[in-house]
């Protein structure tokens, strides 16, 4: 064999084992996009009915989730061991702004989202904290997808009247609105006169 033959064998064997490892690592990466697609699936379920609460904190109504509902979720999709939660709190002058960082490992990667909490001073000092670290960590696992429905505003506050009947009454509405309009704008028949204001009077001729 000559040294030609024996520097193509070698150059073959590099390529076939250079090839095998690329497959390898693609094979690789697709398994951990699966297991991504995995986990995101799991963070972004709805929740059940008794999850749901009415928050009027803000002046009107919104559907939010009661937080062991997220802590759970997070435990059961992603590792009670694989996720961490912390952040600082701040007083003003009206209540007390937590910001927090949620980082999820998923593949051995670290994800952070960070995500602003906010609560208006309540009697209880230790409430307001509470609320705060809740609306932050809720912020912050719904950028993974936790409460999609919720933060679309698909999901009514519990007792709220459901929106079909108001787009039902307003249609109705619209629709007599537009019925009285068209009657209005319909031209009125003229009357015609009767007989006796059309028949003509034959002058009366007199006798010489």
């Amino acid at each position: 064999m000559t040294e030609e033959e024996i520097l193509n064998k070698e150059i073959a064997k590099a390529t076939e084992a250079l090839g095998g490892a690329r497959s390898d690592q693609m094979k690789e990466e697709i398994e951990k996009l699966k297991r991504e697609q995995a986990v995101y699936e799991a963070l972004s379920k709805d929740f059940p009915e008794d999850a749901y609460t009415k928050d009027s904190s803000r002046g009107f109504d919104l559907t939010s989730v009661k937080a062991q509902y997220i802590v759970e979720r997070l435990n059961e999709a992603v590792g009670v061991m694989n996720w961490t939660f912390g952040g600082d709190f701040k007083e003003t002058d009206n209540g007390v702004i937590y910001m927090g960082v949620l980082v999820l490992t998923i593949n051995g990667r670290q994800n952070r989202q960070f995500a602003p909490g906010y609560a208006a001073n309540k009697k209880n000092l230790g409430d307001t904290y509470k609320s705060a670290h809740t609306d932050s960590l809720s912020k912050a696992a719904s950028k993974y997808g936790v409460a999609n429905s919720v933060f679309k505003g698909l999901v009514e506050p519990p007792g709220a009247t459901k929106r079909s009947t108001t787009r039902t009454t307003k249609k109705t509405v619209s629709k007599t609105a537009s019925t009285v309009e068209t009657a209005k704008d319909t031209p009125t028949a003229t009357k015609k006169p009767s007989s006796f204001q059309t028949r003509r009077t034959r002058p009366t001729l007199s006798k010489g």
